[in-house]
């Protein structure tokens, strides 16, 4: 999908390009160019009103005074799914080429400014994804007298906990994984739950999950029912093991490049969440915390997910669907398992 472009080079903080007022077609794609490097590709039914709008008054972010270039192509004669295509195509080209973009849809590691900064400011996530957040700020985060009162709040059983047999056995396990995220990797997890992050308890759906845990629009964790495998244990011995799926951000099996792995996972490569794109992991259950302890660099990239989910979404996509009584035995387990009385 290349589009021939025309550009420009534009006066810091003009609004109105003379250029632009000649042209036949003022509908296509745009691409701003910054005078520190960075970019912005957006589409317009009308570029001349949509560039003055970014430089002078935008609602969406302060005024960009520093543009420097403008490139246009012209689409006459598409539809809206058309351009939004279009602008996704060239969003993933110039990411793919390692720009930096300005633009938040389709840019799953952005650091513009977003609603989320005032409750969780980006320098402090950046801190907390690589695991050396200052103590004070920690306990903050973890909210750990809100997360004790939680785990005291009486629920009725999830579902998930009424299997019975193996699935009870595996239901369980689970249950460890859970408990161990709302402890150290969903930030401020009370205040956040519902809003920005949530659990589903659905182990009725045959061939489906047993439960799912979402940050924002999207599955970081979750127990699909039945899949089990045959793994081979460190002292040679195979065993029959029920798996889960992990979600990371992209990067992340860099960060494993050339470690002995000894635990029992499966890499099942790069995955695309309409544009969002996340690197998997396949575990047994129960097992995340020696996962976290061995391999930091699957912590690294959990939590990093977690943080451009939550900057990207202003509410959960799955609020509806959210398990109190699942998130409240998930704060009961981690009290249990005294995640809640660690600095």
């Amino acid at each position: 999908m290349e589009l021939q472009f025309v550009r420009w080079e534009v006066a810091p903080a003009d609004p109105v390009p003379a250029l632009l007022a000649d042209l036949p077609c003022r509908q296509g794609i745009y691409i701003i160019e910054f005078a520190n490097g960075e970019i912005y590709v957006g589409q317009t039914r009308n570029i001349l009103t949509r560039f003055a709008t970014h430089v002078k008054r935008s609602g969406q972010h302060a005024p960009w005074a520093d543009a420097v270039k403008l490139s246009f192509a012209a689409m006459p004669n598409v539809d809206g799914l058309a351009l939004r295509k279009a602008e996704t195509f060239y969003i993933k080209k110039l990411l793919d080429e390692g720009f930096i973009l300005r633009n938040r849809v389709g840019n799953p590691a952005h650091r513009q400014p977003c609603a989320l900064d005032e409750v969780l400011s980006l320098e402090d996530l950046d801190h907390w994804a690589a695991g050396d957040l200052n103590v004070q700020l920690g306990n903050d985060w973890t909210e750990k007298e809100l997360s004790l009162a939680r785990a005291s709040k009486r629920t009725r059983l999830p579902q998930m906990l009424k299997l019975s047999g193996a699935e009870k056995d595996f239901a369980a396990k689970v249950l460890d994984d859970l408990a161990l995220f709302v402890a150290f990797f969903i930030p401020r997890p009370v205040t956040q739950e519902k809003m920005r992050w949530t659990l589903t308890d659905l182990p009725s759906t045959a061939g489906g999950r047993m439960c799912t845990l979402n940050v924002g629009h999207l599955e970081v964790y979750f127990a699909p029912r039945g899949w089990v495998v045959e793994l081979e244990a460190e002292d040679g011995n195979v065993e029959t093991q029920q798996l889960c799926v992990l979600n990371m951000a992209q990067g992340t099996m860099d960060l494993l490049e050339g470690l002995e792995i000894r635990l029992p996972l499966q890499f099942g490569g790069l995955v695309d969440y309409g544009g969002h794109q996340v690197e998997q992991v396949y575990l047994p259950a129960g097992i995340l915390e020696d996962v976290f302890e061995e391999l930091p660099g699957i912590a690294y990239g959990v939590r990093s997910l977690i943080m451009q989910l939550m900057r990207s979404s202003t509410r959960s996509f799955f609020a509806r669907y959210h398990s109190e009584p699942l998130a409240s035995r998930a704060f009961k387990r981690a009290m249990e398992k005294g995640y809640l009385d660690r600095d």
